[in-house]
């Protein structure tokens, strides 16, 4: 258990900022960039897109044999994504370095936020992104369903969020006498 979640958030992270991938599941280098605390309060300037992670404990799918070396767990794994809104009537066109790619009206936010969204549960959701893990191995990976019609709005920003549910054969920490990944 004790580092499973470490590689699972490196490739997540890779993912999003287009560092990895299997072509065609795969996101353009610099469309996301990770955000260093919660959206929230994040610069307005620098909201676009930018992106959290949340990985939830692990939940064991069946009691845990430690004899065997592993054991499967099931994580909810959060991405939060936000996105710049400028009032109604004002300028449409708001330019952020490197991925801003639309006007920041409500209308054209959702619409890039429902864009993006397909996007993000496709590749992450991609089994073939998943292989060469150290200390996991992904068994599944799958989306739920959107919270809420569209992305919360929160002043002068929206925030989407894009749920997973991933499924883990992860090893056990110290000498084990079964398999090994």
């Amino acid at each position: 258990m004790g580092g499973s979640v470490a590689p699972l958030r490196d490739r997540v992270q890779a993912l999003l900022e287009g560092r990895a991938g299997v072509d065609p599941w795969v996101i353009a280098a610099g469309m996301f960039h990770a955000c260093p605390r919660e959206l929230e309060q994040h610069e307005k300037t620098a909201i676009e897109r930018a992106y959290t992670l949340h990985i939830d404990r692990a939940t064991p799918m069946e009691p845990v044999n430690t004899l065997s070396g592993f054991a499967l767990y099931s994580r909810r794994l959060r991405v939060r994504v936000g996105y710049f809104l400028t009032e109604i009537g004002a300028d449409a066109d708001f330019e952020a370095a490197g991925e801003q790619s639309g006007g920041s009206t409500h209308e054209s936010v959702e619409d890039r936020a429902d864009a993006d969204g397909i996007l993000i549960r496709s590749v992450i959701g991609s089994m073939r992104n998943w292989s060469g893990l150290t200390g996991v191995a992904i068994i599944d990976v799958a989306p739920e369903p959107p919270e809420g019609d569209c992305p919360e709005i929160q002043g002068d920003r929206a925030v989407a969020v894009h749920t997973f549910t991933v499924k883990s054969r992860d090893a056990l920490p110290g000498t084990s006498y079964g398999p090994s990944l």
